[in-house]
Parts: C-alpha cells; structure tokens; sequence
C-alpha cells in the first residue's frame, strides 16, 4: 500500500525520504472501502515523508495533502511550458491531424482506452486520425490493434520524437490527448 513499510523502514533508521508524486490513486478511488485505506496508509506515508514534491501547488488541495511543515512541499517546475520553444506556428484550422498523444506506451498511460475510443468513433463513421509518438511495452500490441479493426488511415504510431522536434508535432495537430491514469 503505497510504500508505506519501506517508508517507515526508512523513518526508523533515520534517513531522509523524498517522495515525487506524479499522481495519487485515492484522488480517483475514493468510494472504494478498500481504498479507503489505502487511502488512509497513502496519507500516513506522505505524513511521514522528509519531502513532498509535486508537479504543482494546486495538487496540494486537489489530492487533499497536508503540507506540515512550512518547507515540506517542493513544486517540481520541469513540467512548465517554456513558451520561447513552444509556440504556435500553424494556424489550428490548418493542421490535418484531428488528435495527438505523445507519451510512453504502457498502460498506466492509458493508451489503450485511446486506441479503443478511436475506433468506436471511426465505426460511428466519424473521419478522425490520431497520431501517437512514443515507445514502449504496448507498441506491438497497438500496431495488432491497428492491424487486426483496420485503423491503418485512422491511427499512425510514429515512434520517439526527440524533445527538439516536439513544435513540429504539436503544430500539426489540433487536440492533444492525455488518458493516463498516473498524471
């Protein structure tokens, strides 16, 4: 239950513990009695914790977290957008491509609900085209998919992009779409 013994391990033979929380499971659980729960040991570990770092401030009250001391929480600024690399080039009526996802293909990323969600608009006969940039353990399992409901002209996996071309790709499409379970 979110690592709440080797926090506690940690705790008891005095070592610092620094926990990065990308995402918190009881934010999405919260009816379940199990997870309620796990819920209550999440809450415990994070009390415990020397650190809290977290994407943003506003996670503080979404996820219910109590900070504690004063110099507790961390925000972690990698995820903010540096406007002077990202910007629009491409006017939004003029990109081909309907949807994008840009992420690791594994199933905490929510790929999979994508994929399917596609192919029930294209069998609503709805004329969409995702492109999906990215690797990971799904790759093979999405391109079968693909194959097997014929999605060819629907959805193209393009593999990695490197983080220097991602302009070009956001340019050319006009909704970006985030599925994961975990941010």
């Amino acid at each position: 239950f979110d690592a709440l013994l080797p926090v506690i391990i940690l705790k008891i033979i005095n070592k610092k513990i620094v926990r990065l929380l990308p995402s918190r499971i009881c934010f999405f659980y919260r009816k379940k009695r199990l997870n309620r729960l796990q819920c209550s040991l999440q809450d415990i570990s994070y009390r415990i914790s020397d650190k809290i770092i977290l994407y943003s401030k506003k996670l503080l009250d979404e996820w219910g977290i109590d900070p504690g001391k004063p110099n507790k929480i961390v925000i972690h600024s990698e995820h903010i957008i540096d406007t002077s690399k990202f910007y629009i080039k491409n006017d939004i009526d003029t990109r081909k491509i309907n949807i994008g996802y840009v992420g690791r293909l594994s199933s905490e990323k929510g790929i999979i609900n994508l994929i399917i969600a596609i192919k029930k608009l294209v069998d609503c006969g709805e004329d969409i085209k995702l492109l999906i940039a990215g690797t990971g353990p799904l790759e093979s399992e999405i391109e079968r998919f693909i194959i097997d409901h014929n999605l060819n002209s629907n959805i193209e996996l393009i593999g990695w992009i490197n983080h220097d071309l991602l302009i070009n790709y956001y340019n050319n499409i006009r909704l970006l779409i985030i599925p994961s379970y975990t941010e």
